[in-house]
């Protein structure tokens, strides 16, 4: 074979949807830090409308509109990356985005959220307070003999690749994370797998977008 001979090659990709993620400003963290407060003080949990088994969960209101228009750039440079959101494909009308729900989850050790996907066009997860490291995690006992000791303590996308195989894209959970936001589509399933020997909570606040007709 001819090593001198040059074989033009074009990559083309899977059109498919994928995830952003971001860094938050410290000043929105501090809100959200204000609602959680405000929140606990009305102690009206959210946990019925929530597939997670845990302790508490509570309803969020963005009353002085500061997560909203931040979730709406994430929003616009998801939309340079992706196609138009799957469920408006067949429609030429304009729409509208809102924030249709936004709450906080304290998340326990031994506590979980099962696989599921949320109502909406867009959904987000923001990480506040994480006080366990993947890493040590996944070093118990229950983890390191098994064959995947890397899905312990931490949050997962869940997908079908290209050969019809269900695949999970992992995010480690630690100290580094807090602070950070994750934008998915809303139909993208997603768990979190429980945490173990750790008394303090793991504290996240999640979001629905939908899109109505303006």
């Amino acid at each position: 074979m001819n090593d001198g001979i040059k074989i033009p090659i074009k990559k083309i990709d899977f059109p498919n949807y994928g995830v952003i993620q971001s860094v938050l400003p410290q000043s929105i963290v501090n809100q959200l830090n204000d609602y959680i407060d405000i929140a606990k003080k009305k102690d009206e949990t959210h946990n019925k409308k929530l597939a997670g088994n845990i302790s508490l969960s509570l309803e969020l209101f963005d009353t002085k509109n500061i997560i909203f228009p931040f979730v709406m750039l994430i929003m616009k440079e998801y939309e340079k990356i992706y196609p138009k959101p799957f469920r408006l494909l067949a429609t030429d009308k304009n729409y509208n985005a809102e924030l249709q729900s936004l709450w906080v989850n304290f998340q326990y050790q031994n506590e979980f959220n099962p696989m599921h996907d949320h109502s909406g066009t867009y959904s987000f997860v923001i990480w506040l307070k994480i006080p366990t490291n993947f890493k040590e995690q996944s070093n118990k006992s229950i983890a390191k003999n098994s064959s995947n000791p890397d899905v312990i303590s931490n949050f997962a996308l869940t997908y079908t690749d290209v050969f019809g195989k269900i695949r999970e894209l992992l995010f480690g959970m630690d100290k580094d994370r807090e602070g950070q936001i994750l934008f998915f589509p809303a139909q993208i399933n997603h768990s979190v797998y429980p945490f173990y020997d750790e008394d303090d909570a793991r504290v996240s606040v999640s979001g629905n977008i939908g899109l109505v007709e303006a």
